[in-house]
């Protein structure tokens, strides 16, 4: 706020204060005007006008600017954000449902993914006995019931996950079919790993030599390579699917 004083040595000189308001005023200008009839060159006087305006003031109008444009910018958003319409058409619905079958999909393709980096685990483990021989079948025993846990929990997570899947009516049909194949070869690759771990188990008990024990565990250990290709082909072609 600007606020003014005004004085004179002219008697008898009215003044009056009000304000005007232009563009982007928000509390107006102070207006001083000076009435005087029967003006003679005695008059022609010095006059002082005096004034006191808080600095803060001069951040009013931008302030205001910025804030206008601030909530302009909320408002678009708001907008943008609300669905008004009153009947939604069917590509509405479809494409809502395709979105959540995919969400769905990329759900179950982890749990595939944990399964496969869990199975990986035997693997190594097998591995790491053949090195250690007899010494390692404890460990490695342990490494196969806590491999064994983690893919009971992944697989009553998939269960969930397809049932939901399942639940999506048309949409998560065509999907269902692609997951059920998925997990019928994966069910088939992990029993191939169990009993390809079980033999080997069996051979190292038994201390047979290493050239034995390759040559009694080459069919299983091809046969699993082929179905664990296959499984990674088909999770592949499932994530591709979800996309």
């Amino acid at each position: 706020m600007l606020n003014t004083s005004f004085t004179t040595t002219v008697h008898n000189l009215p003044c009056d204060d009000y304000e005007v308001r232009v563009v982007l005023d928000t509390a107006g200008r102070p207006v001083v005007v000076l009435r005087k009839s029967k003006v003679v060159d005695e008059h022609d006087m010095e006059f002082q006008i005096t004034y006191r305006f808080s600095s803060l003031s001069m951040l009013r109008e931008p302030f205001l600017i910025v804030g206008a444009l601030l909530l302009f910018f909320l408002t678009c958003m708001a907008y943008m954000r609300m669905d008004l319409t009153i009947s939604k058409d069917t590509q509405y619905f479809e494409r809502e449902s395709q979105e959540q079958v995919a969400d769905a999909l990329a759900k179950i393709c982890s749990l595939f993914a944990s399964r496969a980096a869990a199975l990986d685990r035997l693997d190594r483990s097998l591995e790491d006995l053949g090195k250690t021989g007899q010494s390692g079948i404890e460990a490695c025993l342990a490494e196969k019931a806590g491999i064994t846990r983690t893919l009971d929990d992944l697989a009553s997570k998939l269960k969930d996950a397809i049932l939901e899947i399942e639940r999506m009516g048309p949409a998560g049909r065509g999907a269902v079919a692609e997951v059920r194949q998925l997990q019928a070869k994966e069910s088939e690759k992990k029993t191939l790993a169990m009993q390809l771990f079980g033999q080997k188990i069996d051979c190292v008990r038994r201390e047979l030599p290493i050239s034995s024990i390759e040559q009694k565990l080459k069919g299983p250990e091809d046969k699993y390579a082929v179905t664990k290709a296959k499984v990674q082909e088909m999770l592949a072609d499932l994530k591709e699917y979800a996309n």
